[in-house]
């Protein structure tokens, strides 16, 4: 994603200033003009460099330290492209990225560029400057030819570059302000229409919930329907048309499921709303770290007059803004991990996440989803439990991935039996090697969470699966917009879908089609 991007650079970046920090006298020249005379020495350190060593020393902390902080800086504004502006990603691929990348990269070659070919990359008489070769005059301080010895004609340029230094600080600074209060307000607007969207489909539910009753009383009570139309309660004016065409004594089973199937989509509004605002706080927690992080370290580089004890921090500080960034990533790491396995503990995940090959749970959030919402209910009975109907994810690439939900069914046996399958609108001609099972919650019809598992031949230890299954197919590809109702042969798959998959009548294609663990959230933004 651009945010692992952004990370990926930063930590470059970071890398390659603190490896020149880390190096401190080494690669400064051995002899200096006239430090004898001028009693100037360089604590920390012997010195094997010359001014080769110490100019490549100087672009290093210049152009890593620079960019670093640009970077950061830009990492608040993707955030704000991506939370507060509502933008999808890629368009901010296509169009942000450029700027994400290019204005941190040309600021740093900027300041670090131009004291390299105008003599203004010397070791630092004083002290509190730093340790190592920086953008200075020989000696600091000197404001012209006379009194400086290597730089003095450059003198105005490095007061330019000290002014322009300044401005892009406080730009920075104004960038990550900005965007932390944006996103802010964008996520207290969006928990305020949420609240009240939420209490609006709970009355919606409870109409519903009435309706259902309804149902079951005249369904129950034919005998009786005679009286049941006078009584306006029970009448077909209080029915939707759907159901009200075919009388109030007999009620269509396809119109009934389908009502309760959206039923049931709504019933898990009040955990959507708490899990968007559980996961937009984490991600602005995660900012608000990241610009501490920043300012630890930036801080330190505008103070010139402090005691050289309290300047000793700043070396500490400094250099490990870039480890502070990386407890920042694993925590955030820790916590999905986490969503999807409580009892783990944090110390065994960070060992997992160094040794293993973990699978991160991929959050719809950060994707932009459309769901068709219309339920195959031709073909329906009504012990069969929710079917699904295919949707379509587009991610930052700009390709498709449709995927395709196929009916929650439960097993009795390990091994699918050929009513199980003719059940669940699985062909037998697909074989078992190419479909993997995922536990779920069947209480909750939603997408909810999907956790994935081998069973069978890549996974002997497991005996039998879950009672309740679900199976999820993906291919890349064009969502074909024809629609029929018709069912292709075995697949569970509509001919419209199963056209995008690549899925003839009766087969299932094992090349295009694959299995995909997924863990659907609601939360509209979750950048990383």
């Amino acid at each position: 994603t651009i945010y692992h991007r952004i990370m990926f650079c930063m930590s470059i970046c970071d890398i390659i200033g603190s490896t020149a920090m880390t190096l401190t006298t080494i690669p400064m020249p051995k002899e200096m003009p006239l430090e004898q005379e001028l009693g100037f020495e360089w604590p920390g350190g012997n010195r094997y460099g010359n001014t080769l060593s110490c100019n490549i020393q100087g672009f290093s902390f210049t152009f890593g330290t620079l960019t670093m902080f640009g970077l950061n800086a830009m990492l608040c504004f993707y955030y704000a492209c991506s939370i507060a502006f509502q933008m999808k990603e890629i368009n901010i691929r296509k169009y942000i990225q450029p700027i994400i990348y290019g204005i941190p990269l040309a600021v740093g070659l900027t300041f670090a560029t131009v004291p390299l070919f105008t003599d203004l990359i010397n070791p630092p008489t004083n002290f509190q400057k730093g340790y190592w070769c920086l953008p200075t005059t020989y000696p600091f301080g000197c404001v012209d030819e006379d009194t400086c010895i290597r730089g003095g004609k450059y003198v105005n340029v490095l007061e330019k570059r000290a002014k322009a230094m300044t401005y892009v600080a406080m730009v920075s600074v104004l960038i990550m302000v900005g965007s932390l209060l944006l996103v802010i307000g964008r996520v207290m607007r969006t928990g305020c229409l949420l609240r009240r969207q939420c209490n609006a489909e709970k009355k919606q539910q409870n109409n519903i919930d009435d309706l259902f009753q309804r149902w079951e009383m005249i369904d129950g009570n034919d005998d009786d329907k005679d009286s049941d139309e006078g009584d306006d309660s029970f009448g077909p004016k209080r029915l939707p048309p759907a159901l009200s065409r075919v009388g109030t004594g007999q009620i269509s089973a396809s119109a009934k499921i389908k009502f309760r199937k959206r039923s049931l989509l709504r019933s898990s509004t009040f955990e959507r709303v708490s899990r968007i605002q559980s996961d937009t706080k984490v991600v602005i927690f995660q900012a608000i770290l990241y610009v501490l992080a920043f300012f630890g370290g930036l801080a330190w580089t505008f103070n010139d007059d402090i005691d050289v004890k309290a300047f000793k921090f700043g070396l500490i500080f400094v250099p490990s803004q870039g480890f502070f960034n990386l407890l920042i990533f694993l925590w955030h790491k820790i916590y999905n991990y986490k969503r999807q396995h409580r009892e783990t503990p944090a110390c065994e995940v960070v060992r997992l996440l160094f040794t293993t090959p973990v699978q991160e749970a991929c959050f719809v959030s950060r994707i932009s989803l459309v769901l068709d919402d219309e339920f195959d209910t031709e073909q329906t009975m009504d012990d069969m439990p929710l079917r699904i109907p295919p949707f379509q994810i587009h991610h930052e690439m700009g390709d498709e991935e449709i995927m395709k939900m196929i009916n929650t069914c439960e097993f009795e046996k390990t091994k699918l039996n050929s009513d199980n399958m003719e059940r669940c609108g699985i062909s037998e001609g697909a074989g078992d090697d190419i479909l993997e099972d995922f536990p779920i919650d069947s209480s909750n019809a939603n997408i909810g969470n999907v956790n994935h598992h081998d069973y069978g031949k890549t996974n002997p230890q497991v005996q039998e699966p879950p009672l309740s299954m679900k199976r999820i197919y993906r291919r890349r590809g064009t969502l074909n917009t024809s629609r029929t109702s018709n069912n292709t042969s075995g697949t569970g798959l509509t001919r419209s879908t199963a056209t995008a998959h690549g899925i003839s009548d009766r087969t299932i294609d094992n090349k295009n089609l694959f299995p995909v663990s997924l863990r659907a959230s609601d939360s509209s933004v979750n950048g990383m």
